[in-house]
């Protein structure tokens, strides 16, 4: 009886164990493309205020509300 609580044990801990390792490479093949959109995101804005920096009429009071919505996109990425 001993040695079939034992095997079950050793079963459960491998099954345990092979759920992990596929939890765990799931999570780490959607960051890839998590990131991928976040960084395109950023270099959108990024440039989206360099053409308008550029531009000489209100392009300070673009600037500043970009500025807002970029800290409200940060505040709701780190509560993500």
């Amino acid at each position: 009886m001993l040695v079939v609580v034992e095997l079950l044990f050793v079963h459960l801990s491998k099954a345990a164990l092979l759920g992990l390792i596929l939890h765990l490479a799931t999570k780490e093949t959607l960051v890839v493309p998590i990131d991928d959109l976040d960084l395109a995101v950023k270099a959108l804005l990024f440039e989206l205020i360099v053409v308008l920096v550029g531009l000489p009429d209100d392009s300070l009071l673009i600037v500043l509300s970009l500025l807002e919505l970029l800290t409200l996109l940060l505040l709701m990425h780190l509560a993500a």
